[in-house]
């Protein structure tokens, strides 16, 4: 039941349409009766009567009709407007609400200014172009089944910019909202974009929630969200005569305040792209159940982990996946964390990532570095097997009379009597091979002591058969124990230079 002051509008209104627009039909009276009540309530109704652009237009427009409108705004419900709605750099104080209407045109809202836009339950296979939309309020576009592209680019819009459950059926670029500026965006509720949704430096000062949207494509490179980007529950859309299409998301040089996903969500190979992709933490979920994705709520967070991670950067492209910057912020975040072997072991697996898509060549090179990057201490194991295998053949050298001293006078003296002088330095194998394996480790012992050079090669030790079980290997003689000698030699210094070199990376990284 309307208020007195309500029938006076009601009655205002209509004497100024007929005045202005000339008769108006039973379906406009109504729009005009809604927009000057408080009370609405209409019921959603299969039956859209049609209702004049030109009449609307002035209904939005005329500063006369103003005075009769309630603060509650135009109000159209199961209404089709016949034409394209032309309101571009319109202004009005209170909002503009479209409920279950058929647009047979476009809407067209660039450059104009309304507390709020509603566009809830509507059609249209037309364009909806908004740039430049000025909404403190926000933009509620609620249901809305559209065949046409929304434009919404440098639009600036309070909180919400609402599309939960909207479906764009557009195969092409289907939601446009570059360098758009919002309170928060829903895209969730069953959301589904058939075409591609394009938030290029669209500017997010609260979160971005795609939680249960159907989408194909999603391009937000450098795009800024100060809260949470949620990416959970995310399926491919059915398009007619193509199938399912696969989910894209590209974040290039993007911003967010935490990213959470889940791994089902995650797109496949080539079609997730992160370089330059900056965020503040990582939360992985558990799939949603169907229940969890009615109610809105966020299944359990899944502790992170870096190998779960890497597995989601290498869902790169080919390319993308050799800059180090997505790893170098994944390594920070884990870091963050209190995980630091897990940041060695992002850093790591990204240079064994570089090494295999180079040279055969490279990657040979190039492995020794990448191992002990990660593990430093590694270079224990090849010195400590050289250091017993040296020592095990120098002493079986030194029983064979193969190592003799290297000063003239004792070397004299040890060639006539197989003995160094009782002055001389006792040899000892597990010095020497530790002198000749650790090139900056001196005992004096390598100086002190060579092989043989009058040596010729013996493979038994002549009254001695309880030694046979060393006859694996080889004879020594003085060109062998040299050769091996200096092999010791090159291979220390050779893992020395690795480890100085491997540090010294880590460091500048």
């Amino acid at each position: 039941m309307s208020l007195p002051i309500e029938r006076v509008r009601i009655e205002a209104l209509s004497k100024l349409a007929v005045e202005r627009v000339g008769a108006i039909t039973d379906a406009e009276e109504k729009v005009l009766q809604a927009s000057a009540a408080r009370h609405r309530n209409p019921q959603k109704s299969e039956r859209r009567p049609e209702v004049r652009s030109e009449f609307l237009r002035w209904l939005i427009t005329d500063r006369d009709a103003a005075n009769y409108i309630d603060p509650l705004g135009i109000f159209v419900a199961n209404a089709t407007i016949s034409s394209s709605l032309e309101l571009q750099f319109c202004s009005a104080p209170w909002p503009l609400i479209f409920v279950s209407c058929t647009f047979l045109g476009d809407l067209l809202l660039a450059s104009a200014e309304f507390p709020t836009l509603y566009v809830i339950d509507c059609k249209t296979d037309h364009m909806i172009e908004a740039n430049g939309l000025i909404a403190p309020g926000g933009v509620f576009l609620n249901n809305l089944q559209a065949g046409g592209e929304l434009h919404f680019e440098a639009a600036r819009i309070g909180n919400p910019f609402n599309c939960q459950g909207a479906k764009l059926s557009l195969t092409d670029d289907a939601l446009f909202a570059t360098e758009a500026r919002f309170d928060s965006v829903f895209l969730n509720k069953g959301f589904s974009c058939a075409g591609r949704v394009i938030l290029l430096r669209a500017q997010i000062d609260g979160h971005l929630s795609c939680y249960g949207a159907s989408v194909s494509v999603m391009t937000c490179d450098l795009m800024q969200v100060k809260g949470d980007f949620t990416w959970v529950g995310i399926k491919g859309v059915s398009v007619p005569m193509k199938g399912v299409s696969v989910p894209a998301l590209s974040l290039r040089d993007a911003t967010v305040g935490m990213l959470h996903d889940d791994r089902a969500s995650w797109p496949s190979k080539g079609r997730l792209h992160l370089v330059g992709f900056e965020y503040g933490d990582l939360v992985l979920h558990e799939h949603p159940s169907e229940g969890e994705l009615a109610e809105e709520s966020l299944p359990r967070e899944i502790v992170l982990n870096a190998d779960d991670r890497m597995e989601w950067l290498r869902r790169q492209s080919d390319v993308e996946i050799n800059e180090p910057q997505p790893w170098m912020q994944l390594a920070k975040v884990l870091e963050a964390h209190g995980n630091a072997a897990g940041a060695e072991n992002v850093i790591y697996e990204f240079r064994r990532q570089q090494v295999h898509a180079a040279s055969p060549l490279v990657r040979l090179t190039t492995l020794p570095f990448d191992l002990l990057e990660e593990q430093p201490l590694g270079v224990l194991w090849p010195m400590g097997l050289s250091w017993l295998i040296g020592s095990l053949v120098f002493w079986r050298a030194h029983r064979m009379k193969a190592m003799a001293p290297t000063d003239k006078e004792a070397y004299e003296e040890f060639r006539k009597s197989k003995k160094a002088p009782t002055t001389y330095p006792t040899f000892n194998p597990v010095v020497y091979a530790l002198e000749n394996i650790l090139p900056v480790v001196k005992f004096g012992h390598d100086n002190a002591w060579g092989p043989d050079p009058l040596k010729t090669a013996q493979t038994k030790f002549p009254g001695r058969p309880k030694m046979q079980w060393t006859r694996w290997l080889p004879g020594l003689n003085y060109r062998w124990l040299a050769v091996f000698r200096w092999t010791l030699i090159l291979f220390g210094w050779t893992l020395v230079i690795i480890l100085i070199a491997a540090i010294n990376r880590s460091f500048r990284n």
